[in-house]
């Protein structure tokens, strides 16, 4: 492994082959005290356009003798060079990410969707796919979404978008496709909350490659290392999550509720609270003007007081 990085870096860096290997390993028309086959694979690195006859002239070599070997050796560098896999460069590299549901999908709302999709056509909401294995499909301007026949449901989005936004896209595509009763039914809403990212997909071009599938990593590490023939002349390497991140994230989300249900009996709390101080400052206003009620009371008492008192003093005097 670390002849083939060495060999990958002097190529890319520099442009020159290594001295008696490729990739570390001989070619196959390669002797082992050929200098030769050494003259011509520099000759190749340096021209790859060339023809094994201009190679055999330039170098001087008896083309009758040395041509097949210039040949094989031009063949087998040219597919060395197709083989190399770097992540600088894009295009030998493809990424996307998975989408799903924790569950299936239940199996009322999975019979809705398929007699909804037997009527439906392709582009106008759910419809039947048209391979063999009874798949329904669900494609608009934003997402694909596909349910197989197990109930086992993926989400495609056909742009970039925020995770909350494609959540937005798939509640669309079921809840504008289901009658009232279902969608607030409560296995619905378990499949629904379950919207997950399931993990990502890398392929790599290897070239030609004997199928094989190594689940070693599966559990620790979420890796599947696989090459069965879906992408030809690529080597699949599906990240899944390891088996201990769904339970942190489930013991995260079981914390998120709990904060969430005691922010909402903090603010009724709050709220009472303020219709409390409101009820005060109302009692406040009206003893107010309780008092000043009071207040006119007394001065209209003492006015009458004072009358009687005057018209007392009155009679008394015109008595004597």
């Amino acid at each position: 492994m670390d002849e083939n990085k060495a060999a990958n870096k002097q190529l890319l860096s520099t442009g020159s082959p290594p001295e008696h290997v490729i990739g570390g390993r001989p070619l196959r028309n390669d002797r082992n005290d050929g200098n030769e086959s050494s003259c011509i694979k520099k000759f190749f690195f340096e021209h790859p356009h060339s023809t094994p006859k201009h190679c055999c002239n330039a170098l001087g070599l008896d083309h009758k003798i040395f041509g097949g070997r210039a040949r094989k050796i031009k063949h087998d560098l040219s597919q060395w060079r197709r083989t190399i896999v770097t992540d600088e460069q894009g295009k030998h590299l493809k990424h996307h990410i998975d989408y799903g549901f924790k569950g299936p999908v239940p199996d009322g709302i999975l019979l809705l969707l398929q007699e909804k999709a037997s009527t439906g056509t392709r582009g106008d909401g759910w419809y039947q796919s048209s391979n063999r294995n009874g798949q329904i499909d669900y494609v608009n301007s934003h997402v694909r979404i596909r349910v197989h026949r197990n109930g086992t449901c993926r989400v495609f989005p056909k742009a970039r978008m925020q995770f909350d936004d494609l959540r937005i896209c798939v509640d669309d595509a079921f809840c504008n496709s289901l009658p009232i009763r279902c969608i607030q039914s409560v296995p619905f809403n378990e499949f629904i909350t379950g919207f997950q990212v399931m993990g990502q997909h890398r392929t790599f071009p290897v070239g030609l490659i004997t199928p094989f599938k190594n689940n070693f990593y599966k559990e620790s590490l979420g890796l599947s290392i696989l090459a069965d023939g879906s992408h030809p002349k690529h080597l699949e390497v599906k990240e899944r999550w390891p088996s201990w991140i769904p339970v942190f994230f489930e013991f995260q989300r079981n914390q998120r509720l709990i904060a969430e249900g005691h922010t909402k009996v903090i603010s009724e709390f709050a709220r009472q609270i303020q219709s409390h101080l409101h009820a005060i400052d109302g009692i406040g206003v009206a003893a107010d003007r309780l008092n000043a009620a009071v207040q006119t009371l007394n001065h209209a008492l003492d006015r009458i007081l004072d009358k009687a008192q005057d018209s007392e003093n009155q009679s008394g005097v015109v008595s004597e």
